[in-house]
């Protein structure tokens, strides 16, 4: 049978038992997680060694990390190295793989390199994975590398190295055996995990957690772009319902969250902005039993939840549900805790796990979407001049402002900006959809706003939405209207949307327009 868990505060609770991709390198099993981080402000990383498989390219590889302060909004350059001399250290003739300044967006999340270019290694040699963080440069060090041990797949030495100018370059190293010296990193060959980008549905350990709170877990896909952020496009649960006698009301609500740096009231992520919430689903006896959600086309970025909340019962032995326990996951990744809404003498969101045993992961699947998201590469400044910002930043609504700066004296008689910003589509012919997603704000109040799609052919233009825009950020949805292939061009699968912004009468000196992300998702 199927047992209880119960939880703890971290808070530890309670839990009730109820009776071709290859990941050549896996070390991310929550249940060996160390307690560990390192925060070099030097570039540094892991020894890695394949495990079985019958594919040498690389496509994808994935790294654990924790940031001391969601605010700072860093960046990491990821590299791959191939000892090929034998000497134990890496160099830049063995550089395999380069991407530089990816975002780190949460406290703890999986940072993942999709290879435009997939690699092919040696087997045979050890490999280097490292991480280069901007924020720990010159300063207190804040982010860094969790540490895990051993791996569930391939293997790897107490040791890692860095490039510690001050000792001459690089070097290998160890913490004395407590920590052991091994970090968390995912690699994938043969081809990226897919459509899964988050599968926590392998591994039983024979638990369920019977709650009829909200309650839910902190999920990091793997599998999402090189740039950030992911579009999921359904959210798989599993549970186990005790129904000694059904009466049809049984049901579950489930909902998916952005972490926005809210925190629980013990100090771990918590859910802030509500980014999908479904219809009462109906329960079935028994199980464990999924529940699919499909059609969702959601943006998340680089960790999220998903919650429920069973109804209906009265959470008592013969009466009630919650969802099955599973770890380790197999793509993806979620630390030992989990998060409740109102728990009994606990309010608001906090913390708990199952003190260990089981470990703190529910059955949960998230399945990319089937539409192609892709971000501006291109601003052009048409009336304005660019006073900051970075493309880079336009992915994931994370607080990160590219600014455009109207730079003129103040006016009696109103200004305008006219900004344009370029993506390219990696559909250009047959698209069916065309949506836009971004966040943007300016300096003024009462400013009136369109956005405005350009025709491929410069014919002209379509105004997509307009309003005003203060001070206070605007969240526009919107979807291209009519064929989308109108704005696509065939050539090379330029999109350009423009932000007209225009204030009459009275206006101060430096007026700025500041976007906050851009993205297009074209099916």
């Amino acid at each position: 049978m199927r047992k209880i868990a119960m939880v703890l505060p971290l808070a530890a609770l309670a839990a009730l038992a109820y009776g071709q991709a290859e990941n050549r390198f896996r070390n991310m099993d929550p249940a060996v997680a160390q307690g560990y981080y390192y925060p070099s402000p030097n570039e540094h990383g892991d020894d890695l060694l394949l495990g079985a498989g019958s594919s040498n390219t690389v496509y994808q590889i994935s790294f654990a990390v924790w940031q001391s302060n969601w605010a700072l909004n860093p960046t990491v350059d990821v590299r791959l190295y191939e000892d090929t001399n034998g000497d134990g250290l890496p160099s830049a003739g063995e550089m395999k793989v380069e991407a530089l300044d990816v975002p780190v967006i949460d406290d703890e999340t999986l940072i993942t390199v999709k290879l435009a270019t997939p690699v092919t290694v040696d087997p045979s040699k050890t490999l280097f994975a490292t991480l280069d963080f901007d924020v720990n440069e010159g300063g207190a060090p804040d982010v860094g590398m969790l540490m895990y041990d051993p791996p569930s797949a391939g293997s790897s030495a107490d040791l890692f190295v860095e490039n510690d100018p001050s000792a001459g370059g690089w070097g290998q190293y160890y913490f004395g055996g407590a920590p052991i010296a091994n970090f968390g990193v995912s690699l994938w060959t043969g081809a990226a995990p897919g459509p899964a980008v988050f599968d926590n549905s392998l591994n039983d350990t024979g638990f369920f957690f019977p709650h009829n709170t909200e309650y839910g877990d902190w999920i990091s896909p793997e599998g999402s772009s090189t740039m950030r952020g992911t579009n999921i496009d359904s959210v798989t649960i599993g549970y186990f319902a005790d129904l000694a006698v059904e009466q049809g009301d049984e049901k579950v609500i489930i909902r998916v969250y952005r972490h926005d740096g809210g925190s629980t009231t013990n100090g771990f992520p918590a859910p802030d902005t509500l980014l999908y919430e479904s219809a009462p689903q109906d329960l079935a006896p028994g199980g464990p039993t999924e529940i699919t959600l499909t059609g969702l086309g959601l943006s998340v970025p680089d960790s999220f939840y998903v919650t429920v909340t069973f109804t209906g019962m009265t959470n008592v032995a013969g009466d009630w549900a919650g969802l099955v326990i599973f770890s380790p996951p197999v793509v993806g990744w979620s630390e030992n805790w989990f998060v409740i809404k109102d728990y009994p003498g606990y309010p608001g969101w906090n913390a708990f796990w199952f003190g260990g045993t089981p470990v703190a992961n529910f059955y949960m699947r998230a399945n990319q979407s089937s539409a192609s998201e892709f971000t501006a590469s291109t601003k052009v400044i048409i009336r304005g001049q660019d006073a900051a910002g970075d493309l880079s930043d336009t992915y994931v609504c994370d607080n990160i402002y590219d600014k455009t700066n109207r730079e003129r004296t103040q006016s009696v008689t109103g200004v305008k900006i006219l900004v344009a910003y370029k993506g390219l589509s990696p559909i250009k012919t047959g698209a069916t959809n065309l949506h836009i997603h971004t966040q943007f704000k300016s300096s003024l109040g009462g400013a009136a706003y369109s956005l405005i799609l350009m025709k491929k052919d410069t014919s002209g233009s379509t105004v997509v939405s307009s309003g005003s825009v203060g001070t206070i950020e605007l969240n526009i949805d919107v979807d291209a209207p009519g064929d989308p292939n109108v704005y696509i061009k065939d050539s090379d699968g330029e999109v350009e949307l423009r932000y007209d912004l225009t204030k009459t009468g009275f206006v101060p000196s430096l007026w700025t327009l500041d976007v906050d992300c851009l993205h297009f998702t074209v099916q």
